[in-house]
């Protein structure tokens, strides 16, 4: 029986891929039990505090009426620049009244009166960055 020595180098090859696999897959099983642990334990990273955050968000009266006054107060983190309301299709700026605070006053305008029910207000906040984080509320007319 003749064996050609080609042939064992091929037989070869294959078993060395296989071990380097296995030796990376087990890198990533070992690194996933780790993970499941740190997340069983409570271990998490501290989150960053981000520039942009909104801290509380404040409508009322509760619930809304058509022509009635409305106040509402956004306060953030000290570096946003900006916070700009939306509810439905309709786009609103609250203007900056103090460091971290925004807040506006007005009627409920008289269009109101067709919608009716409960709606979330989404309130965008944006600092010097560009960055954005968005808070929503819920207001019921």
């Amino acid at each position: 029986m003749l064996i050609r020595p080609g042939l064992a180098l091929e037989r070869a090859e294959p078993l060395r891929e296989r071990a380097a696999k296995a030796g990376k897959e087990s890198l990533m099983r070992c690194a996933c039990a780790v993970l499941a642990a740190l997340i069983l334990i409570g271990a998490s990273p501290a989150p960053v505090p981000s520039g942009t955050e909104i801290l509380s968000v404040s409508v009322l009266p509760e619930p809304l009426q058509v022509g009635k006054p409305l106040s509402i107060v956004v306060r953030t983190a000290l570096g946003v620049l900006s916070v700009q309301g939306r509810v439905l299709s309709f786009k609103f700026t609250v203007p900056k009244t103090g460091e971290g605070t925004f807040s506006a006053r007005g009627r409920v305008p008289w269009f109101a009166r067709l919608y009716h029910g409960t709606f979330q207000m989404t309130f965008t906040a944006t600092d010097v960055n560009g960055a954005r984080s968005e808070a929503t509320a819920a207001v019921r007319i």
